[in-house]
């Protein structure tokens, strides 16, 4: 039987995944950005003022930034319906299915076992909005410095405490029902 707290850890790996496949996208673009840094220098050396091959580079890396950052998009739109299904999670009050089926840890209340899936759920909104910010300015970020602390931002997701995230979730996990292996004698 597939319990609650099993479908969120798939969800938290979906989460990782796109997560890791952004950090590449990222990448790409940071490297194309600096690229066109250098497109734009003096350190053609004999191709100084070779106008058309200049804009040439141009236009192949701005289009190769583009299509990395069409990508990113389409990761940070994953990372909402993640977010968005994993919100489900912290509806007890909205959904009567979810609750008829509830079946948590039988220490913990609904409202305890809510206020847990929405505190773990607000990291990962925290972190998406953090996403979000990053994904709308990569594009344009022409310093490098920045672009790779935009990176390094996005692989080690700052708003989202994992140590606090195991805690919670081990607050989750039924309690391991021991089973006797002494018999009763009458």
């Amino acid at each position: 039987m597939e319990t609650p707290l099993k479908k969120f850890e798939e969800l938290l790996k979906e989460w990782e995944n796109c997560v890791s496949k952004g950090t590449a996208r990222l990448t790409q673009i940071a490297n194309s950005n600096q690229k066109m840094t250098h497109a734009d220098g003096e350190s053609w050396g004999v191709l100084t003022d070779a106008n058309s091959l200049h804009q040439t580079l141009r236009r192949k890396l701005e289009r190769e930034a583009h299509q990395s950052w069409k990508q990113l998009d389409s990761l940070v739109g994953q990372l909402a319906k993640t977010v968005e299904k994993m919100r489900v999670f912290c509806l007890f009050e909205v959904d009567s299915e979810i609750a008829l089926d509830y079946n948590g840890c039988p220490t913990l209340s609904k409202k305890q076992y809510d206020v847990v899936f929405q505190r773990v759920v607000t990291m990962y909104q925290q972190e998406l909005m953090a996403k979000s910010l990053i994904l709308h300015d990569i594009l344009d970020c022409h310093d490098h410095d920045t672009a790779v602390l935009y990176i390094a931002s996005w692989q080690m997701q700052p708003y989202i405490d994992k140590t606090e995230q195991q805690e919670l979730l081990q607050l989750l996990t039924p309690p391991f029902k021991r089973e006797s292996t002494q018999k009763l004698v009458k």
